[in-house]
């Protein structure tokens, strides 16, 4: 549509400004969805403290009846120590009757007497005895269900605190959605203001170069150009606010499987998915730095190709005006000697600074798989071996993933690497300590939880191809 009417400019000046209204129109109507957005945001964050005052309250009650029940456990222990103790006694009066049975025949009548309170105490014996097998099967379940009780305490404080952070990220996001919107606001503004004095340009190069066809048509294109560009600019700006729409989903759809799998992890029980729990989570841990390495790699290569672009450009541009001479291979290339900026300069050592930078990011990945293929690779390490080595991963890499991130987040925020703000020794630093303490990493007898040396086959090949890539 923006193609037609900037080829029928040329003709009226009627199709410009309707364009122009066009796309204001466009604009409001997109900044009046981004209003009925935030005022949803609002409603949401209000409907989630309401849900969470209600969940803290059934916690509170949780929390009561749990104590109840611990006081009566104490009173059941008291009363087994007292039947116990009757159990002792009753054994002595036992032993007692026997003697006296012992001492005389002649008192058959007390010996027949003893002999049903015998028989009745061994009855009453035995029945105690049950009793008192019961209680210890009482006190072990009250035990068991304290110690579940006070995992769904801790489960459930937890999601009070994750539903907390997830009141503060809306928030954040509804600050960031209105800046937005007033940066919307201000480029709407801009563009209108760009399409008129556009329209102006066109007018009076219409009017100055009516005579001349040649002039006529070069102010033709400029002022297409021109459109051109700012056309291009409004649907950059429309598909970043979609990228940025979708992002939000997005990030609403990982916190609801975050607290998925949290809830999921809640209800397998701790005696025997533990082990596991943490071995997957290490696993995670990996493949999430893995994929940040790669996300970083992209966006340098995407920068890459762009300076590469820009620089055909500059050299298409020199060997087309003369300054310099492109021969054949066997003969040498003659380029006059070009003076270079401070921010060519700068320039360069921001390439040298984000070739380090992807180095390093292959390492990282490469040194990720690796371990990640250890704990995966079948009859490697032992059950016991991977819970170990899984709680090595969770005490060493933390410091490489927060690293990555930060790089990655600067990466993405200003769109380039720049060596003033972005230090890489701290990545290369917290690398080193973690391969150091997951490498020397040893078992309950003292020996070395990896094999020495051992690497998954055709990594090395992997990891060349990608460093030579860049």
């Amino acid at each position: 549509a923006t193609t037609a009417t900037t080829a029928t400019a040329s003709d009226t000046n009627d199709g410009e400004t309707a364009n122009a209204s066009s796309t204001g129109a466009d604009a409001e109507d997109i900044a009046q969805a981004l209003s009925i957005q935030n005022t949803r945001l609002r409603e949401a964050i209000i409907r989630l403290r309401e849900q969470s005052s209600y969940e803290k309250m059934e916690l509170i009650k949780q929390l009561r009846t749990a104590e109840k029940e611990a006081e009566l456990t104490s009173s059941l222990k008291e009363e087994t120590a007292k039947y116990l103790k009757n159990d002792k006694i009753q054994k002595q009066e036992i032993n007692e009757l026997k003697e006296m049975v012992d001492q005389g025949s002649a008192f058959e009548q007390m010996v027949e007497d003893l002999s049903d309170r015998v028989l009745a105490v061994e009855d009453n014996n035995i029945a105690l005895q049950g009793t008192i097998r019961e209680l210890e099967e009482g006190g072990e379940l009250s035990a068991e269900i304290e110690e579940a009780q006070a995992d769904e305490i801790k489960a459930l404080m937890k999601d009070l605190q994750n539903r907390d952070t997830v009141v503060l990220n809306l928030e954040e996001a509804i600050k960031m959605q209105r800046k937005r919107e007033l940066d919307f606001q201000r480029t709407v503004g801009n563009y209108r203001q760009s399409i008129d004095t556009l329209q102006h340009e066109k007018n009076s190069l219409l009017a100055l170069h009516q005579g001349d066809e040649d002039k006529k048509k070069d102010a033709l294109l400029s002022s297409q150009k021109a459109l051109a560009q700012a056309a291009q600019s409004v649907i950059h700006a429309t598909k970043a606010r979609k990228r940025e729409a979708n992002a939000t989903f997005n990030l609403i759809d990982a916190k609801v499987k975050s607290h998925l799998a949290e809830r999921l992890e809640n209800f397998l029980p701790r005696s025997v998915a533990s082990e596991e729990i943490s071995a997957v989570k290490g696993e995670l841990l990996l493949s999430k730095i893995a994929m940040k390495a790669s996300l970083s790699l992209n966006s340098v290569s995407d920068i890459f190709q762009k300076i590469i672009q820009e620089g055909q450009t500059v050299i298409e541009s020199i060997t087309s005006s003369g300054k310099g001479t492109i021969q054949g291979q066997s003969q040498e290339v003659v380029i006059e000697k070009i003076s270079m900026s401070s921010n060519v300069s700068q320039q360069i050592n921001t390439m040298i600074h984000q070739t380090k930078f992807t180095q390093l990011a292959i390492e990282t990945s490469s040194e990720c798989l690796r371990l990640l293929s250890i704990s995966q690779w079948p009859d490697l390490l032992s059950s016991h071996s991977s819970v170990e080595f899984s709680i090595a991963l969770s005490h060493a890499i933390p410091p490489v993933d927060s690293a990555i991130s930060e790089q990655l987040l600067k990466l993405k925020e200003e769109g380039v690497l720049s060596p003033h703000r972005s230090n890489l020794n701290i990545l290369q630093q917290t690398l080193r300590d973690a391969l150091s303490s997951v490498n020397g990493a040893v078992d309950g007898d003292g020996n070395p939880l990896i094999p020495s040396g051992w690497n998954p086959p055709s990594l090395y090949v992997l990891t060349y191809i990608s460093s030579v890539k860049f």
